[in-house]
């Protein structure tokens, strides 16, 4: 094998491994207060301290992408029923991603991105050597001026697509949110509401 050939597989490995998305995945915090009226919150510490034995932990499920016809069907039923949300609290390892791969990254948040540079800097130094081998000059500053273009091209349309992924996840969010905090859960007959007295 020549030093081209290993130089040129582990940029496509490289560019490969950048092709790969990345997950962000959050945990909220369901409580309801003494006025009866549900709270729901990404962030522990907003919990109150007495709320914290009866509230629900919801695991933020990787959204997969599903046929075009099958889009709203998910997205009804996940209104529709609150026990998704029971069942996504009651089984976290089933929402684990799969493989050691996966299970390592999820357990090491830190690894993916290192791995992102350091894959960068293994591809620099590949084209750097593949273009020391070319003869002409002219060339070899065409392949690198090629290789850092694609490079910002590639990061730019990962954060734009990032931040418009968030910024759609997060105003559905918001609308759940307020649809849910606008209504209150009516007790069953014989019940007593919470917070009332006798």
């Amino acid at each position: 094998m020549t030093k081209t050939t290993l130089f040129t597989a582990l940029f496509t490995l490289f560019c490969l491994n950048l092709a790969a998305p990345s997950r962000l995945l959050a945990d909220y915090y369901q409580y309801k207060d003494s006025r009866g009226v549900i709270s729901m919150t990404n962030k522990l510490e907003s919990v109150p301290a007495k709320y914290r034995s009866s509230m629900k932990v919801i695991h933020e499920e990787p959204k997969k992408a599903p046929a075009k016809a099958d889009e709203a069907a998910p997205q009804a039923a996940e209104a529709a029923s609150p026990a998704t949300d029971q069942s996504a609290a009651a089984t976290p390892a089933a929402e684990a991603p799969s493989g050691k791969f996966a299970e390592l990254c999820a357990r090491f948040p830190w690894l993916k991105p290192l791995l992102y540079i350091a894959g960068f800097f293994a591809a620099l130094v590949a084209v750097f050597k593949v273009t020391s081998h070319i003869p002409s000059p002219l060339l070899s500053r065409l392949i690198l001026l090629s290789f850092f273009v694609a490079v910002f091209v590639f990061m730019y349309k990962s954060y734009v697509e990032y931040m418009v992924n968030s910024s759609v996840e997060i105003k559905a969010k918001a609308v759940n949110m307020m649809k849910k905090s606008g209504t209150r859960e009516q007790p069953l007959p014989g019940e007593e509401a919470p917070g009332a007295q006798r």
